[in-house]
């Protein structure tokens, strides 16, 4: 178990050498920092019953790497001094409570911590899976590497090729419209040809509505509808990541002429997270 007082001042101490770091010791600090904060957050109580562990490592990406602003400015640009910790608890406690306000507007439901269960969903900007992808980009080589020799087979490497796909079209998106000095815009855009020859080209045709070969492609292009992988049930919805089993099963059937379950998917993609928590490390 995690010991709460060592990792809070070992966070205030990162938040302090932010300041007077460089460019590049800034980027390194703000990966320590998410995994510090994950780790502190990993099942405790949020204090709010519609908000779950997920839910609050997301509003700590995005405020960590400033992924809601288009000047790329961050939490730790705007934090003054004290105890950080604190900061960031209760500047993700008002972005949870906006954007609950927001979601639940049109039914004039009041927001309080006390509010009940419901079967509405939280509707958040980013997953943490957004920046293990980023990470999966800087270390994309090293994917073998992080790999027992038992693990680096032709179907660990499919399916890690696919999911890498999956996430790579989400930061195309997220990424592609900041502005130009945005430092992770920047090592996206610069790492564009070797991205398009690390993606699976034909999962990417299978997902997106039209082909795409450049990042601005991607971010523009829509994705395609649910009734384009045999879902009945919304039809006319446009699927989104994390995608469904189905959009999986219809690549694997369509394009490789090969069988597979819902239940491959699910493990071979808690497989593909656990390989970016190593590749955090």
């Amino acid at each position: 178990m995690i010991d709460k007082e060592f990792a809070s001042q070992r966070i205030n101490e990162l938040t302090m050498k932010y300041k007077k770091a460089s460019q590049t010791e800034k980027i390194r600090i703000k990966y320590e920092l998410a995994e510090a904060f994950s780790a502190l957050y990993e099942n405790q109580p949020t204090g709010f019953k519609e908000f779950t562990d997920a839910d609050r490592i997301s509003e700590m990406t995005t405020l960590l790497y400033g992924l809601d602003k288009h000047d790329g400015t961050c939490i730790l640009d705007t934090f003054v001094g004290g105890n950080f910790v604190g900061y960031m608890n209760q500047s993700i406690k008002n972005n949870f409570l906006q954007k609950l306000k927001k979601t639940k507007k049109d039914g004039g439901t009041e927001v309080t911590s006390d509010t009940p269960d419901t079967d509405d969903s939280i509707s958040n900007i980013e997953e943490i899976e957004q920046l293990k992808g980023f990470l999966a980009v800087l270390l994309l080589a090293k994917f073998d590497e992080h790999r027992s020799s038992k693990e680096n087979n032709e179907d660990r490497k499919l399916y890690t090729q696919l999911f890498f796909t999956e996430q790579f079209t989400s930061f195309c998106k997220i990424l592609f419209y900041q502005s130009d000095d945005y430092p992770l815009k920047d090592m996206l855009m610069n790492r564009e040809t070797m991205l398009f020859e690390t993606i699976s080209k034909s999962f990417l045709d299978h997902v997106m509505e039209e082909v795409c070969r450049y990042i601005s492609e991607v971010a523009d292009c829509e994705y395609k509808q649910k009734k384009c992988f045999g879902r009945k049930q919304s039809p006319e919805e446009r699927i989104k990541p994390e995608f469904d089993a189905k959009v999986f099963i219809t690549y694997f059937a369509s394009v490789l002429n090969r069988k597979i379950s819902n239940s491959v998917i699910t493990y071979q993609r808690r497989y593909y997270k656990e390989l970016m928590v190593k590749m955090l490390k």
